[in-house]
């Protein structure tokens, strides 16, 4: 499961391969998709989209309408609210930049996945 930050990161670089090959595989809700290419100038943007199109990157509908999403989305971005219940509800890590949204994840117990190249 990730959030829109780090994705756009790693395309930026074109390190999306390392990336999936160090975690297994990414999950985003549709949300941090639409965040990622909304703009197919912006860097990263059309990396990520490829991505997707090559089921690299897995999206997972916006249906997730439930008490915590909307609690969420009183202090996080819908991206990042969306990835962490998605996270909860499939039982995943999670990569997320915010310190704000690691903070609300590791209260709802959920792993925060930590990627570092040197």
């Amino acid at each position: 499961m990730a959030d829109a930050s780090p994705l756009i990161a790693f395309a930026r670089i074109d390190h999306l391969p390392t990336l999936v090959k160090t975690l297994g595989s990414i999950i985003i809700p549709q949300s941090v998709a639409d965040e990622c290419t909304k703009d197919s100038f912006r860097p990263g943007a059309a990396t990520i989209q490829k991505s997707i199109h090559a089921n690299m990157i897995n999206v997972h509908k916006d249906d997730l309408a439930t008490d915590q999403l909307n609690h969420l989305k009183t202090f996080l971005g819908p991206g990042e609210s969306a990835a962490i219940v998605l996270a909860l509800e499939l039982n995943a890590g999670l990569l997320v930049d915010e310190k704000l949204a690691r903070n609300a994840a590791s209260q709802l117990k959920i792993k925060i996945n930590r990627v570092f190249f040197f």
